[in-house]
């Protein structure tokens, strides 16, 4: 049989003796010695490179029929294998002689010898000085079978969370591409400028496909409230989840260690424990293994027993001249003139019509913002491929980007669109369309592309700062309407 070579290499990596040969496979015979299979190799080097006579006690030489010595069976390489690592092996003919032909010959009638010899390096093998010297560490490597086994056992179950995920994104994707074929913009429905969807109990803002699920849910669902729990966390804050209520599924990420060390096998941890080990010294990256953990079920607290009303927040600030100020602070040059509004990325310039010919403020502010996000694809920012020409299914995947980012940073700066304008936002609709269909993963890309856009400009252009500056001066919709009164009547 054949052994795989990666299976090989796995347990070269705890023991340094186990044979691996670049220019052919491992090749060997199967014992089953107490309840383990192990591959006995065999070499066709019948006196090794040293000129020494091979040890008979971890040796046995295979005769041809006429007696010629043409292979040899050394049981102080053979290794412990599980048989989804074990191969079919075709026979090896050279000059019309079929060497392996003739070494099974031998071995079918010296079985108990071969059986005897394996069982006698199994028992010895750490027994004496000399004995370890000359074979692996069998203990090491029964481990080292051990863990690959439980590691291919968890990847199977990874995989199958991995295809659940896929066939859940796909349903997200085939969702959006409706919305966008009926005339609606997905990221826009049920437009409600509160805080950012989050976890009650932790306070965790959710990100990137988890945030689009959410937030499609609550369009669908009609949810004001932003915040969401688990069925634990729920029970641990003393409320209830309604009967009857179904939970939304997110994916969840945590980090496989393979070599914990200290004997220890393969564990998960948090990546939150990996960030922390990143910054160690002596880091090993290649111990990791970045999986689909297991997926957690949240619910909107509209669906919980107990929780405490939602107060919608607004924070007194002006949306609109907080966006002037961005290009400066991005150290973006803004001009005016002429009909068209865009982004030169060679000149890393934006260019907007006069301020008199936008029909409204919204439209200005919005516009502005769409062509910073382009600008945010700079080289000197966060250097996106910005070579897609117009009609290109590129420059569609950036506008997506751009218009999703700008939609983020819109609610984040508290400025309402109403229905006509949104409907200014539907020009590239089709494009969209045509890269969603062609690759349903892009929706994916492009919100976590619009999530690095949005954080870029909301730390670069100073809305963080303006917003946490204006944070304890929080104000409830009813003193907004009593202010907006104020106004009307002066």
């Amino acid at each position: 049989y054949e052994i795989d070579s990666k299976y090989i290499q796995f347990l070269r990596e705890a023991d340094r003796r186990v044979s691996v040969k670049k220019h052919r496979p491992f090749v060997g015979i199967l014992v089953n010695v107490e309840e383990i299979y192990y591959c006995v190799p065999l070499t066709s080097q019948v006196i090794p490179s040293s000129g020494k006579l091979r040890n008979e006690l971890v040796t046995t030489i295979i005769e041809d029929r006429w007696g010629r010595q043409v292979a040899a069976v050394l049981y102080n390489n053979m290794i412990p294998v599980s048989l989804e690592v074990v191969k079919d092996l075709k026979p090896i003919r050279n000059e019309g002689i079929d060497y392996i032909r003739d070494e099974i010959r031998f071995l079918n009638r010296h079985k108990q010898e071969v059986v005897d010899k394996a069982s006698f390096v199994l028992e010895n093998a750490s027994k004496y000085p000399f004995m370890r010297k000359i074979c692996v560490n069998y203990k090491r490597l029964n481990d080292r079978l051990a863990l690959y086994k439980e590691l291919r056992i968890k990847e199977k179950g990874y995989r199958k969370m991995e295809k659940k995920t896929l066939n859940m994104k796909e349903k997200l994707v085939n969702e959006y591409i409706k919305c966008l074929e009926e005339g609606n913009i997905p990221w826009y429905r049920g437009w409600e400028i509160t805080e950012p969807i989050h976890n009650m109990a932790s306070g965790w803002v959710y990100k990137g496909f988890n945030a689009l699920v959410l937030r499609f849910e609550s369009a669908e669902k009609g949810y004001k409230d932003p915040r969401w729990m688990t069925f634990a966390q729920a029970k641990k804050l003393g409320y209830s989840v309604k009967k009857g209520a179904k939970g939304v599924r997110l994916d969840t990420w945590c980090v496989l260690d393979k070599d914990p060390g200290n004997g220890k096998k393969a564990e998960i941890i948090s990546l939150d424990e990996y960030n922390k080990r990143q910054k160690e010294h002596g880091f090993d990256r290649d111990r990791y293994i970045l999986k689909n953990g297991r997926p957690n079920y949240v619910f909107n607290a509209e669906q919980i027993n107990g929780v405490p009303e939602y107060e919608k927040k607004l924070i007194p600030i002006k949306g609109n001249e907080i966006i002037e100020n961005i290009p400066k602070a991005m150290g973006v040059e803004l001009t005016y003139g002429g009909d068209k509004a865009y982004y030169n990325p060679v000149r890393d310039v934006v260019r907007l019509p006069n301020k008199e010919q936008f029909t409204d403020e919204y439209v200005y502010s919005s516009t502005l913002l769409h062509e910073l996000c382009h600008a945010t694809g700079h080289k000197s920012r966060l250097d996106r491929d910005m070579t897609g020409q117009f009609g290109s299914e590129n420059y569609a995947k950036e506008e997506l980007r751009a218009e999703i980012g700008s939609s983020f940073l819109m609610a984040a700066l508290q400025i309402e669109p109403k229905p006509e304008h949104i409907q200014r936002h539907k020009a590239y609709i089709q494009s969209w369309i045509e890269v969603l269909k062609k690759d349903p993963g892009e929706l994916d890309k492009a919100v976590k592309g619009a999530e690095r856009i949005e954080k870029f400009v909301r730390t670069v252009g100073g809305i963080d700062k303006a917003l946490e500056k204006a944070q304890n001066q929080e104000i409830t919709p009813e003193k907004k309407l009593l202010a907006k009164n104020k106004e009307r009547d002066l």
